[in-house]
């Protein structure tokens, strides 16, 4: 399957959830709070566009943001744009961030943290020219045995296939609702998070204190169903 239907699909699907999910959950706060309904994340998306296609065509941007609610509609702008997103882990050094930013070409950094507004900050960097196929989302790996820094292509395609297993293998569907305090720039933590929102309607928690009592107090807050 080819980029352009897999992103069509994604449309329809996205469509048909925002449809049937209009008013209803889609980000919560770990108090419970309603941080985004499915509607707040077509508009936010709609926003982010016109800043994305501000950046040249297949541009890089690096999303410097912690579990922040304004993670889906990046994503869904993103796609649409054929812009590159590439998480960066917030605990990096901001050596290592700027080490990730040249290798692959970053026009742009998205950084926030909690719930703030987004930042964006323009990057000087070379974009990179990549072999097909061009990819639409980027993971980092600190490699193995060397220990040097990796970069990752994803298409559209394997991200959502990727989506897909998790969700069929462990029985989650849209009537959950995920804990999200894994970090979601971490490859488990995108997968099991935010594409599922977009691809299957799961909404989520955006949670930041992972002490273990925080965490079982947010649980029965929101009544959460999935704990990544």
């Amino acid at each position: 399957m080819t980029c352009q239907p897999i992103l069509t699909a994604f449309e329809k699907r996205w469509r048909e959830i925002r449809r049937a999910k209009t008013k209803r959950l889609a980000v919560a706060g770990p108090e419970g709070t309603v941080l985004r309904t499915f509607e707040d994340v077509e508009s936010e998306a709609l926003h982010f566009q016109a800043a994305f296609v501000r950046l040249p065509e297949r541009s890089v941007v690096s999303l410097d943001l912690g579990n922040h609610p304004s993670w889906p509609a990046l994503v869904l702008a993103a796609l649409r744009t054929q812009r590159i997103l590439c998480p960066l882990d917030p605990s990096t050094t901001e050596t290592t961030k700027h080490q990730i930013e040249t290798l692959c070409g970053a026009a742009a950094r998205v950084k926030a943290r909690d719930s703030e507004p987004l930042v964006w900050d323009s990057l000087p960097h070379a974009p990179v020219r990549w072999p097909d196929p061009i990819p639409d989302f980027l993971k980092i790996s600190s490699g193995t045995g060397n220990g040097r820094l990796r970069i990752i292509r994803f298409t559209s395609e394997q991200l959502l296939a990727d989506c897909d297993h998790i969700c069929e293998t462990m029985g989650i569907g849209s009537r959950d609702l995920h804990y999200g305090i894994i970090p979601f720039s971490h490859s488990y933590g995108f997968s099991s998070i935010i594409t599922p929102l977009l691809w299957h309607g799961v909404p989520f928690v955006a949670a930041q204190d992972r002490l273990p009592h925080a965490i079982a107090a947010g649980i029965h807050a929101t009544g959460a169903t999935v704990l990544p």
